[in-house]
């Protein structure tokens, strides 16, 4: 118990306040992929890492995997990225991409393949004061152990699209058992929109690509007294309807 109280936050302040944790989503019925999630977060500096791949008949049809890793501080009651990096392999085809940000600014100082393959070109006057995608989720926690709400919103970038991300609170649930996970009980709902505005696939049919996708997450601290963090979650695909993230493991 004291280690999962200090994986989890209940530690003195100005410390590392770091967590490991372990999903699996599930589309039609059937697990599709597995992610695991780090977040070591202070009230200066965060760091976040995602690793995730493919399973079950999905790592037949669409076999893949990716590692993320995003850093950066908050000043003055904002976040700002520092460095974000993607790597990973999709259908046999390696992909990766890193970015950096100064004064606000996120430069692309790798990609493979070349975005001009792939999607239309981002306007450089939409890129000042986006985040990447990991920093969003740094950005709702710390909202979250401020105010016990999740209202906000950002734009992201990660090199290759930008999209508009809106959360708004929609108070505590019950969230029942189920052998899928390994939580139950209550939870911070939140419920999120987030639309493309740039960066569009060449090919494809323009209302699909910038039609808003909805999705709920649900937060709870996993140890009295612990920072909320994700342990449920729906999210609307393009294709087949809604996917749902299901908390499998908390590791030290």
């Amino acid at each position: 118990m004291l280690a999962l109280s200090f994986l989890l936050g209940l530690h003195p302040p100005g410390e590392a306040r770091a967590a490991r944790l372990t999903y699996t989503l599930h589309v039609l019925g059937m697990p599709a992929m597995e992610a695991g999630l780090s977040v070591d977060l202070t009230p200066e500096a965060y760091q976040l890492a995602v690793r995730f791949h493919t399973i079950g008949p999905a790592a037949v049809l669409f076999r893949g995997h990716q590692d993320q890793r995003a850093l950066g501080v908050f000043t003055g009651g904002r976040i700002m990225p520092r460095d974000y990096v993607s790597t990973g392999t999709w259908r046999g085809q390696d992909r990766a991409t890193r970015l950096s940000w100064r004064d606000d600014v996120p430069a692309v100082t790798a990609m493979t393949p070349p975005d001009d393959q792939e999607r239309d070109s981002v306007p450089p006057a939409l890129l000042p004061r986006t985040v990447d995608p990991l920093s969003v989720i740094a950005e709702l926690l710390r909202v979250i152990a401020e105010t016990g709400r999740c209202d906000g919103g950002a734009r992201t970038f990660d090199g290759r699209r930008v999209v508009v991300f809106a959360v708004k609170t929609m108070g505590e649930e019950d969230i029942p058992p189920s052998p899928r996970s390994r939580f139950a009980g209550r939870a911070l709902r939140c419920d999120f929109t987030n639309e493309v505005v740039a960066g569009w696939r060449r090919g494809a049919e323009r209302k699909t690509e910038t039609e808003p996708r909805h999705g709920t997450i649900w937060l709870a601290g996993l140890v009295p007294g612990g920072r909320k963090l994700p342990v449920r979650g729906t999210m609307e695909t393009r294709l087949i309807g809604d996917a749902t993230m299901y908390l499998t493991a908390v590791e030290p």
